[in-house]
């Protein structure tokens, strides 16, 4: 039995870099790559776009100390913290889904390096990402 996989634009805000990853399609690989114990899944509409896209979150991101904001909205409010994965929505069994190429490269337009006072080094932030 072939594994399922799913590519999306995975926001590390904790290893300061972001790009498009392909991993296994499953809670245990959203652990990995989110660095994280407890995940959420959220819809967003990401710039002036219509169309919403899922993102999978570090639900107890603002636990973390420090913790760093990884997605903010189009004031510039804090919208997630930790790192994100960001991919398609799902689908009528309410499966995630691979983001498409095109998807991918607007969403790279999105993300911006930024600092904190807190950090040393800018990081990836995903800008004007809104609630859907």
């Amino acid at each position: 039995m072939k594994e399922k996989r799913i590519v999306g634009v995975l926001v590390d805000v904790e290893k300061e870099m972001f790009g498009l990853v392909e991993i296994p399609n499953d809670l245990d690989a959203f652990y990995k790559v989110l660095n994280c114990g407890c995940i959420d899944i959220v819809t967003r509409r990401i710039g002036d776009s219509k169309k919403a896209y899922d993102i999978v979150c570090d639900d107890e991101g603002l636990l973390k100390e420090p913790h760093k904001i990884s997605a903010v909205d189009s004031a510039g409010n804090a919208q997630l913290v930790g790192n994100i994965f960001i991919t398609g929505t799902a689908d009528k069994e309410g499966n995630l889904t691979s983001l498409p190429m095109d998807d991918a490269n607007y969403i790279f337009d999105k993300v911006r390096l930024a600092r904190a006072e807190k950090f040393e080094n800018p990081y990836p932030i995903l800008t004007q990402c809104e609630y859907a």
